[in-house]
This record gives C-alpha cells, structure tokens and sequence, in this order.
C-alpha cells in the first residue's frame, strides 16, 4: 500500500526505514544525515516547511525525503497501510 508523504508523493510502506521528526530533532547528526544524503544527490525535498524525515529504500539503496507532513500524521498513515495489509492477508 502507498503511504502519501506529501506534494503528489507517494511511497510503499514497506519501503519505509525510518522516521524523524525535524520539529523536535535538531541535532547536529540530524544535519549531517541531511547532508550525506544531499551530496549524493538521494534528498528528495518537497519543499514547504520540513516537518519530517523520511528515509526510504529505493531500488537498491536508501533515499531520504523532508515532508512537510507531520510526524503523527504520517506514523497514522503508515498504522493504517498495515491495519488494511493484515486484513486483506486475513480475508484473501
């Protein structure tokens, strides 16, 4: 199931590694991740005002996107994908 990040972006759930929220996680690691990722070329920003990180699995590597979605938002979303995923799993 795809789990909506944000300005027209969608990801799979499952692909999902990890979240942060940038509203409370201002730490220098924070900032340095921010930074690895941007000088290879994997930040995906879908601009606003970043509220959180999102790290993915694409292909064969991990990419990482600042949303300007909130945090509990975005965890709810994902809850609901595998709520909806376990009762597919169960019914199919």
């Amino acid at each position: 199931m795809l789990v909506h990040l944000g300005r027209g972006v969608s990801v799979h759930g499952e692909d999902i590694i990890a979240l942060t929220d940038l509203q409370r996680d201002q730490s220098p690691q924070t900032e340095t991740l921010i930074g690895q990722f941007r000088r290879r070329g994997l930040l995906r920003d879908l601009g606003g005002e970043p509220k959180t990180l999102v790290i993915c699995r694409e292909r064969t590597r991990s990419v990482c996107y600042l949303s300007g979605v909130g945090l509990r938002t975005l965890r709810r979303r994902v809850e609901e994908r595998q709520l909806i995923e376990m009762r597919e799993v169960q019914h199919g």
